[in-house]
């Protein structure tokens, strides 16, 4: 197995998608544990739930949250190969734990009010759209709360990095469908992490605006590395 989150769960995929063609995981037959396939090919939990979406992205599974992950009849398909794929959820989430905690920081002492202004009505319209369940929008929404703060600093090379890192986000298939199916999960959370990093940025803490983002972001990263499909 070669030393790359991305190959590895490429791999897992592929061993997973051979034995659905050959049988030995029937259409309609839910599959082990996410805790026993990692014990089963010595990876992380973590690996499993990557290569999971890569099979429901290829049409070979159905993950059925609160119930399990079934095996779709196989169709007439390529092994999986997503070598092309941008870097991985994790791999997108670490990057934006380095960038953006800093930024925060830096946001802190050179925010607008028209900028908070806009924030607070970025948390509200996220609010409505996740009671509405209308995931999508609330994706866009996030994408320009985070934006906003990264704009403040007015460093155009933090902000053309961290416009790079969410289109990889938002193009990357992989990444895109995890946090789509998270979001699902855990909009409450996610609203009030967002809650207090506006109160850390209205009161121009610059400290605080960094604890609030990096706690936010640590739990978005607790959640990709815990939370089940299954």
């Amino acid at each position: 197995m070669e030393n790359s989150q991305k190959r590895l769960y490429i791999q897992i995929a592929n061993k997973l998608a051979e034995e659905i063609s050959a049988g030995e995981i029937k259409p309609g037959e839910r599959f082990p544990s996410e805790r026993d396939l990692a014990v089963k090919y010595d990876v992380s939990r973590s690996t499993i739930r990557e290569a999971m979406i890569a099979l429901e992205v290829n049409k070979l599974v159905e993950i059925r949250t609160g119930s399990g992950i079934y095996a779709l009849e196989p169709g007439e398909s390529n092994p999986i190969d997503l070598s092309d794929e941008l870097p991985s959820a994790f791999e997108i989430l670490e990057t934006r734990l380095i960038l953006e905690t800093e930024a925060a920081k830096l946001a802190a002492s050179r925010i607008s009010n028209s900028e908070l202004h806009q924030l607070k009505q970025l948390a509200t319209a996220m609010q409505s759209a996740s009671e509405q369940g209308d995931i999508a929008k609330a994706e866009k929404i996030d994408q320009m709360f985070h934006l906003t703060i990264v704009r403040a600093t007015r460093n155009n090379a933090l902000i053309s990095l961290y416009e790079w890192l969410w289109q990889a986000r938002q193009t990357s298939v992989i990444s895109k469908q995890f946090h789509h199916k998270l979001r699902q999960n855990n909009s409450d959370a996610v609203l009030e992490e967002h809650r207090q990093m506006l109160n850390a940025l209205m009161q121009r803490n610059e400290d605080l605006a960094k604890a609030t983002t990096m706690h936010h972001l640590k739990e978005v990263e607790k959640r990709l590395a815990t939370d089940s499909f299954s």
